[in-house]
């Protein structure tokens, strides 16, 4: 299955996710005033799914997703000294290792080395719209929330670099 993922224009927290016939399959929007991103990932109807929490006072960036009360599943940036790196850690031993161009958007998803899913921008846009293939296998509300996390890192380092 094919994904477009869209930041809405003018926010930092609000993505728009259409399958891929063209029409809205999820959402993603941001809290206001919370402490670290605080992010409610929705259907297209409007009905929460999942939430996207920012875990806050740690080394390197970490989310964690909840799906209602239950935590589900924790999004970790490895510490590199050259390249990026982020673990979708999940209950059990199928953990997701994310490697790429993330710069680009351009990277992929791993579970047991198969490539389950993969994230490029390459023929969608220059601005932050990107295509995600996801197996149909996989959890693709998973995988989505993880992409939605790895552009939100991405934000906020640009803002502390620039």
């Amino acid at each position: 299955m094919i994904y477009q993922l869209k930041s809405r224009l003018l926010s930092l927290s609000r993505y728009d996710i259409n399958d891929d016939q063209g029409h809205l399959a999820y959402q993603v929007k941001g809290k206001f005033f919370s402490i670290g991103h605080n992010l409610s990932f929705q259907n297209a109807d409007g009905v929460e799914i999942a939430q996207i929490r920012q875990r806050m006072l740690t080394m390197m960036p970490k989310f964690e997703i909840y799906l209602g009360a239950k935590h589900f599943a924790t999004i970790v940036k490895e510490f590199s000294w050259f390249n990026k790196r982020f673990v979708l850690d999940v209950p059990g031993p199928n953990d997701y290792t994310i490697r790429g161009n993330f710069w680009d958007f351009e990277y992929e998803f791993k579970r047991k080395n198969r490539v389950v899913a993969t994230v490029s921008r390459k023929f969608w846009s220059l601005g932050d719209t990107y295509g995600v293939e996801i197996d149909k296998d996989e959890d693709h509300i998973l995988i989505l929330a993880t992409v939605v996390v790895i552009s939100l890192c991405g934000r906020d380092e640009a803002v502390v670099v620039t």
